[in-house]
């Protein structure tokens, strides 16, 4: 078509998928809460051949964290009945799945490795050591639980998402 056609369609800043549209507003991509996005990088960009890797991220109100700060027990409760579980169909190249393993491995074996500090700390009667239990077994969980996400859900609304992704996947929706 020509460019100077006033009746040529609008070009669009969304890709359509078999469950909705994901399209960028601003410097977050909006989609449903269930869809399969672009055959693409949600970090890079780069072509993947499908988007089959499942993501299922976690959104809560935030304000629910000060109410878990106050009320422990209420906190939780409201954490469970809050939260929504996304279930996205992705596209994360073998480089960023790669990434992703290793993080969670990592994490994963220093929380581990938290164990067998504290059953070294236990059996030589070293409470010293139970901080370095502490600290390996928090900060492997902190290492796990970020280095596992792809996306960052920044809110939901009904059945549409809005998350946070790498910058030249972002642009490539505008």
């Amino acid at each position: 078509m020509s460019s100077d056609n006033p009746f040529a369609p609008l070009p669009s800043s969304s890709v359509s998928s078999p469950s909705g549209t994901v399209y960028a507003e601003g410097n977050v991509v909006v989609s449903p809460v269930t869809a399969t996005w672009p055959a693409r990088c949600v970090h890079c960009n780069a072509n993947v051949s499908a988007a089959d890797f499942k993501a299922k991220p976690v959104w809560y109100p935030k304000w629910v964290i000060i109410v878990f700060l106050l009320s422990r027990l209420i906190g939780l409760i409201l954490f469970f009945w809050k939260r929504r579980v996304l279930d996205l169909n992705i596209g994360l190249c073998e480089e960023h799945r790669r990434k992703r393993s290793t993080w969670m491995w990592g994490g994963g074996g220093a929380a581990a490795f938290g164990f067998v500090v504290l059953g070294v700390a236990l059996a030589a009667d070293m409470p010293v050591l139970m901080i370095g239990f502490a600290l390996l077994f928090l900060g492997g969980l902190i290492v796990l639980a970020l280095g596992a996400r792809t996306v960052t859900p920044m809110s939901v609304e009904g059945d549409i998402a809005r998350l946070k992704v790498g910058q030249p996947f972002l642009e490539s929706l505008r």
